[in-house]
């Protein structure tokens, strides 16, 4: 089967699904411009730079929350409405075409996403010079995680409602969770190291711009999202020896 024919699908149905990325779009400028003016309560500093670095800071539980519920809608209603068994009676293997919903819907999502908060960066006066393109370059690398993975977990579930809350409660209650056991029973080097998994200390690491990122987070970054690709690929494919679409 040529996979570019499935590609085309994909973007296909992305391009008809526009309405609901502005939506996903205009929700985001709404909530870190929100933010922006509580900045006191985000545990800035008081001044305009101050803001933006804190918001940055807990932007990636709304991004995770917003990521979510794109993939539960975009992904998941193949789901419901059937249509993905068109593709599997067409002959295409379950990893290509998760590989392909991944690639189609996680990274068109993270390029929209690192657009927003560059836009965001630009419309505020000394912003932009706050961040390195080091900076911004590993700020995409982990929206791409969160996009990715995401539609794996929806794939995995076969629900868009239980993997998108699963994907949600993995970026975030499980981190916390995890990193709050490691802390009370690990060595602080195996805690470190926990940390440095962690999405939520990952986007940390790269929105403080008062440091350079350390190599050790950015080895993480990549590696940590490189193995969980790897990992829900393998699952998905093994679980679907087991169950029919």
């Amino acid at each position: 089967m040529n996979k570019g024919n499935l590609y085309k699908i994909e973007m296909y149905r992305f391009i008809h699904s526009f309405f609901m990325f502005i939506c996903m779009v205009a929700i985001f400028f709404a909530t870190i411009f929100f933010a922006v003016d509580n900045s006191e309560a985000l545990l800035g500093d008081g001044t305009q730079m101050g803001a933006i670095n804190s918001t940055m800071k807990v932007v990636n539980l709304m991004i995770v929350f917003l990521v979510s519920v794109v993939a539960a809608n975009y992904v998941g209603r193949e789901f419901k409405q059937k249509t993905i068994n068109h593709e599997v009676m067409a002959g295409y293997s379950l990893w290509r075409i998760c590989c392909t919903k991944a690639i189609t819907c996680g990274l068109c999502v993270s390029i929209m996403l690192q657009l927003c908060i560059y836009i965001f960066f630009a419309s505020v006066s000394g912003a932009l010079q706050m961040y390195s393109f080091i900076h911004i370059l590993f700020m995409f690398f982990i929206l791409c995680h969160i996009c990715t993975c995401t539609v794996l977990y929806v794939m995995l579930c076969r629900n868009g409602a239980l993997g998108g809350c699963l994907a949600f409660v993995r970026f975030t209650l499980l981190e916390v969770l995890v990193l709050f056991t490691a802390e009370l029973f690990v060595t602080s080097d195996v805690y470190n190291r926990c940390k440095e998994l962690s999405v939520m200390s990952q986007w940390s690491a790269v929105t403080n711009t008062d440091i350079l990122i350390p190599p050790e987070y950015m080895i993480s970054i990549i590696s940590g999202a490189v193995v969980e690709y790897i990992v829900l690929l393998v699952i998905i494919q093994l679980s679907s020896k087991k169950f029919d679409f």
